[in-house]
């Protein structure tokens, strides 16, 4: 009877530790949930295009709106521009580096080809983010180097 009672006192005490424990909750939070929504930026900066060694900038001011949506994976999310042009990026934490950013675009007859280098970082629902330029210009026949430096202030809405 002793051997019956300790058997029974040990499922007991082994059914109250399995039953009485709770398994911790394993849900994760999306990195990407951040970083997700509408935003409205503000842009300003310069071009530069250099002709004969001679160098000529432009301002730019602009204001737009993007979305950003997750990515390909945990670390993955995507800007689309209003034109539904898409551009991939990669975050860590609250910093954003979007992959080499290429545009063509023609202005005042001036054909563009450019690279942009943009990183950022995101605190609460703003986005900062500075964007480095280089490319060439081509006006009349002829190719000249084209450079920029442009800062952003993206807000969600």
């Amino acid at each position: 009877m002793k051997k019956m009672s300790f058997i029974l006192g040990t499922i007991a005490v082994f059914s109250f530790l399995l039953l009485g424990c709770k398994k911790e909750s394993t849900t994760t939070v999306d990195p990407r949930d951040a970083y997700v929504g509408s935003y409205n930026e503000t842009v300003n900066g310069s071009l530069t295009v250099t002709v004969n060694g001679q160098s000529q900038s432009s301002p730019v001011n602009s204001t737009g709106v993007f979305s950003i949506e997750k990515g390909s994976s945990e670390n993955r999310i995507v800007r689309v521009d209003s034109d539904n042009s898409r551009y991939e990026a990669t975050i860590s934490g609250n910093h954003v580096q979007f992959d080499p950013m290429h545009q063509n675009t023609t202005q005042n007859g001036m054909t563009m080809t450019m690279t942009s280098d943009v990183n950022g970082n995101l605190t609460g629902n703003v986005l900062n983010y500075t964007m480095i330029i280089t490319g060439t210009a081509y006006y009349q026949g002829y190719s000249y180097p084209l450079s920029g430096n442009i800062t952003a202030v993206a807000i969600k809405k």
